[in-house]
């Protein structure tokens, strides 16, 4: 991201976009993107897409035009949170439901090799 404050995003494209931006991250990990590498463990809130079967952190997809090269973590996770969530784009997952461990599960195994999920992981899932 620039120098200027991050902007939260206003559409399902733009999201959708950054999801997509993201998706290289498992298969390239950390000459992907070292500073996600470094924080992979930090990161708590995961939304799924499951019509691009792909991951991506609430802070990461929450800002217009975030890419790999440029994510360093600027920005409010809370504020990306209340975003989506007021957007109504996505649903929570019940955190001792099936689905959340199977969602856990599958984020887990493409966790770049050294890399986990935190136990305390929330999913969302796109809606539709």
């Amino acid at each position: 991201m620039d120098d200027h404050k991050p902007r939260l995003v206003d559409s399902l494209d733009e999201v959708k976009s950054n999801a997509r931006a993201f998706r290289p991250f498992f298969e390239q990990g950390q000459s992907a993107s070292p500073y996600v590498y470094g924080n992979f463990r930090k990161f708590t809130h995961w939304y799924y897409f499951p019509d691009m079967d792909v991951f991506a952190p609430t802070q990461f997809i929450g800002y217009k035009e975030t890419t790999l090269s440029d994510y360093d973590g600027s920005g409010d996770g809370r504020r990306t949170q209340e975003r989506l969530k007021a957007k109504q784009w996505f649903t929570a997952v019940e955190r001792n439901s099936a689905q959340h461990g199977e969602l856990f599960a599958k984020l887990d195994q493409r966790a770049p090799k050294g890399q986990h999920v935190r136990a305390n992981a929330y999913f969302y899932v796109l809606n539709g």
